[in-house]
């Protein structure tokens, strides 16, 4: 016989606008920034995880930071908007002059680094709301992941602050992820239908990496294009496999808390299922070979005038 608690269950799952009670769990910490929709963890296992995330990115990209053909010479300015822990910023620091200054700015600065070199300077700043003395300031603009960020609404508002601080004849350059994972054992495993559901529950695009290309141009951005790069997921490749796993997986923890209270969307009943849940699709990729995952690199330029 179906329980009370059960056809409630059912319910919500066929009306998402009955309420939903929220799941205990063990909560994480969170961003206190007002109005910010970001759905991730801002604590010391997320700062961790973002530099881990950073190094599979990178590889994926033939170790490339940057793949727009943009030049940066002494005295240029660059925008790392969105940067969370700084990885990507600290490590382009590494290859251009001390002379060329970057800005790093994220509306949440607890996992900013507490001591940057001298030529990158930390902003607490919405990407939806750079400040106005920027304009036309940046040769290159870099903005990365922000899918857990902002809904399919402030998108738009983001890529119009892009193109105004972006020099003319400057270069974006985004990445987001592809939601779907090449893997011939698991790529319908239940724990990546946990995206969608937190995304689609919060309205945030899961989509991004395929709509950018037609953002950009709608927010006047020429010369766009898309790069595909590709990385192994699972203690099966190695090292790479491994920080792959720890990035992706983390990710998936870290949706825990936006999914339990919205009472589980049909996920998990209990925080216990939820983490065998995402237990067990950490085990099939590290004994799955040939499990990739993927992200995309758009990049596009400001025309000249």
């Amino acid at each position: 016989m179906t329980s009370v608690n059960e056809l409630l269950h059912m319910a919500t799952l066929l009306d998402p606008s009955l309420p939903r009670q929220p799941i205990d769990h063990r909560p994480r910490s969170y961003t206190s920034a007002p109005g910010s929709t970001y759905l991730l963890p801002a604590d010391d296992s997320e700062r961790i995880r973002l530099d881990v995330q950073h190094t599979s990115i990178t590889r994926g990209f033939n170790d490339k930071l940057v793949l727009s053909p943009v030049t940066i010479q002494a005295g240029d300015k660059v925008l790392d908007s969105g940067a969370g822990s700084c990885s990507w910023t600290l490590d382009f620091a590494d290859k251009v002059p001390s002379s060329v200054d970057l800005y790093a700015a994220d509306v949440e600065t607890k996992l900013f680094p507490a001591h940057p070199p001298d030529n990158i300077k930390l902003f607490r700043a919405s990407v939806t709301d750079l400040p106005d003395e920027w304009t036309g300031s940046f040769q290159l603009t870099h903005q990365r992941l922000l899918m857990s960020a902002l809904t399919s609404k402030e998108w738009p508002i983001a890529l119009n602050e892009l193109f105004r601080v972006t020099k003319p004849g400057g270069w974006v350059e985004l990445c987001e992820a592809s939601p779907e994972l090449d893997c011939p054992a698991h790529h319908c495993h239940k724990a990546l239908q946990a995206p969608e559901l937190a995304y689609t529950a919060s309205d945030h695009e899961l989509q991004v990496a395929t709509l950018l290309p037609d953002w950009l141009r709608e927010a006047r951005f020429t010369d766009v294009h898309s790069v595909e790069g590709k990385y192994p997921v699972g203690k099966w490749a190695g090292a790479d496999g491994e920080h792959a796993r720890d990035g992706l997986v983390g990710f998936l923890r870290g949706l825990k808390t936006p999914i339990l209270n919205r009472g589980g969307l049909g996920f998990a009943s209990t925080e216990e299922e939820y983490d065998a849940i995402i237990d067990d699709f950490e085990r099939l990729c590290d004994e799955t070979p040939n499990t990739f995952g993927k992200n995309y690199t758009i990049y596009a330029r400001k025309p000249d005038c």
